[in-house]
């Protein structure tokens, strides 16, 4: 991979790309282009997150149950999109997934119009990590570019598992990534890794509850260990470029 030593980035303090207002989509997109990422702590108000965990925990009552894959106790994972959302009367998730800023963002971050805004929705509930929960729980990039948007639905410190992430670390992993595309590696394929001499500055994402992280996927990042007698619910939408969309559908 493409040494991420001897070159410093300005986003290595997470604190900088804290920010309040989702209208001001030059310094979103600054935080985007420097750190990966950008924070906006309590941005739903209580009302809206409160609406958004009933919903929450009705989905998690029809959501399969994935008991040992993630975690070393339970995991709930359940993936839907917007029309689904409707058929089981997510109607607040499902509007909060649509919201204009999302859309302003998604066009700068891609540079185009042409991708699809949240094409699908996860709810993520996790208990008790252990002491070495694998998979999503270890430091990566995602295989399919995707600009995420996180939902903190409780107030989430690192006990909590908050989202950990290693600020400016996109830029040598998308060039990871192309050299690897390039030689003819399939996206499955891909080594989505950090390596040994990688000198990654990992933080913690803390935020309240109703917090939103958007976030570039190619920047290193985990969900955080859960301790005990703790849980973490979030939730998240997947917008990808069309572009992305057909490579994936002729790839996998």
């Amino acid at each position: 991979m493409p040494s991420f030593n001897g070159e410093k980035y300005e986003a290595s303090s997470p604190l900088l790309h804290y920010r309040t207002n989702v209208d001001d989509i030059g310094a979103i997109q600054h935080s985007l282009e420097v750190a990966g990422f950008v924070v906006f702590p309590a941005l739903l108000g209580p009302a809206h997150t409160s609406a958004l965990l009933d919903e929450f925990d009705k989905l998690i009552e029809v959501a399969p149950r994935t008991p040992g894959k993630i975690t070393e106790l339970e995991s709930i994972v359940f993936r839907t999109n917007p029309n689904e959302l409707a058929i089981h009367d997510a109607l607040t998730t499902r509007e909060t997934f649509r919201q204009s800023y999302m859309h302003d963002i998604s066009k700068v971050f891609f540079n185009s119009p042409e991708f699809v805004l949240n094409e699908h929705i996860f709810i993520n509930l996790f208990n008790e990590t252990g002491a070495k929960p694998k998979g999503a729980f270890e430091l990566h990039f995602d295989q399919i570019h995707t600009l995420k948007f996180l939902i903190y639905l409780l107030d989430t410190t690192v006990q909590e598992g908050a989202f950990r992430a290693a600020p400016g670390s996109h830029r040598p992993a998308r060039l990871w990534r192309q050299q690897q595309l390039s030689d003819g590696v399939k996206m499955r394929d891909l080594d989505d890794r950090p390596h040994q001499d990688d000198d990654l500055r990992v933080h913690s994402l803390e935020g309240p509850a109703g917090t939103v992280i958007v976030f570039d996927t190619d920047t290193f990042h985990s969900a955080g260990r859960v301790a005990a007698n703790r849980q973490r619910k979030v939730i998240r939408g997947h917008t990808r470029s069309k572009e992305m969309i057909e490579l994936v559908k002729r790839q996998y």
